[in-house]
């Protein structure tokens, strides 16, 4: 499998082009489903990832038994074993996301009626793995969406008619009030909180990218990003503290793919190269240093995928992109 991630570094550099049109969460009933056990425990998806620190990192993903497992590297570089979070009575029918709570990581994934279910544990040790319904039940999410959130109370999701819609918590209900955003989205959201407010990336139609930017309060209207994703992916975004903004996305020959926006000054698209079957997921675990992680092609021999990290460094002596590292699967 590293193998195949250092040929695919070599492919060329993909072109990447976004369509959204404009348009309330389809409100239905929920209907649970049960996750499935299998014998053999493989990674799927696209990891969630956080630094609780600024040195150490996090990992989730889903199981192919539709449990959540975890990974933590105290260092950010040597990884323990992985512990598995379960998952909620519906199961979990979406990768995870994850956000730093109050000094808690909190993990959130769409749940088998489509509304969203989370657990939360402290900066150390998962001491309860209860899955809790969030937000209410009066939505639901499209199938296979991914809720995008920047705090407890601020979620981003792809509805059941492809509109973006804004889910702010409301304290006294327990339940989200939902803001249509419109689009026609066929990706997962990625939200990052920004200097100035909100970005969202998504992607539309055919593929293409597109942001939407709140400040001060204020939606703007959608932009188109130059660029194509990979069918069946998602945007990951992150943002530095002092105003950059970075995407990263699989591209259509299967290699990651980053730019970055800081004020008036955007960057191009940066192949990355690897080979990647899943979106990436990404985080920036302080000032200048991003790590991205990509789950590879499925080993039909062993029936697993192994996980890849990738990490961007500041200064010397290793400035810039490092190698693609295999870190091995659940």
């Amino acid at each position: 499998m590293a193998k195949d991630f250092a040929k695919e570094l070599e492919m060329k550099k993909v072109a990447i082009s976004l369509a959204l049109a404009m348009a309330a969460i389809v409100l239905l009933s929920p209907i649970a489903v049960s996750a499935s056990a299998t014998s053999t425990v493989s990674a799927v998806g696209s990891p969630a990832v956080i630094s609780m620190n600024g040195t150490n990192l996090n990992l989730f993903i889903r199981g192919s038994d539709g449990n959540i497992y975890t990974r933590n590297a105290s260092d950010g570089v040597t990884w323990g074993n992985s512990t598995s979070l379960g998952a909620p009575i519906v199961g979990a029918t979406s990768d995870p996301s994850v956000i730093n709570d109050s000094g808690n990581m909190t993990v959130f994934v769409r749940g088998g009626d489509g509304t969203i279910y989370s657990t939360t544990s402290n900066a150390t040790n998962w001491t309860d793995n209860a899955w809790a319904q969030y937000g209410g039940s009066n939505y639901q999410l499209m199938a296979n969406t991914t809720p995008s959130f920047v705090n407890a109370t601020t979620v981003f999701v792809t509805g059941n008619n492809s509109h973006l819609y804004q889910g702010t918590l409301n304290a006294t209900t327990g339940n989200f009030t939902w803001l249509n955003l419109g689009g026609t989205l066929t990706s997962s959201p990625s939200a990052t909180l920004t200097s100035t407010g909100i970005t969202v990336f998504v992607g539309g139609t055919s593929g293409n990218l597109w942001s939407i930017t709140n400040t001060a309060g204020v939606w703007a209207s959608y932009q188109p990003i130059s660029g194509q994703l990979l069918a069946g992916t998602s945007p990951a975004a992150y943002s530095w503290s002092n105003g950059r903004v970075g995407l990263l996305v699989a591209g259509q020959t299967n290699e990651l793919y980053h730019r970055w926006w800081q004020g008036t000054t955007a960057s191009g698209w940066e192949n990355l190269g690897g080979y990647l079957t899943t979106p990436p997921g990404a985080t920036a675990k302080s000032t200048g240093n991003v790590d991205v992680f990509a789950t590879g092609a499925l080993n039909q021999t062993t029936g697993t995928a192994t996980i890849y990290q990738k990490s961007y460094t500041p200064g010397a002596p290793n400035y810039g992109w490092g190698n693609w590292t295999a870190i091995g699967g659940l």
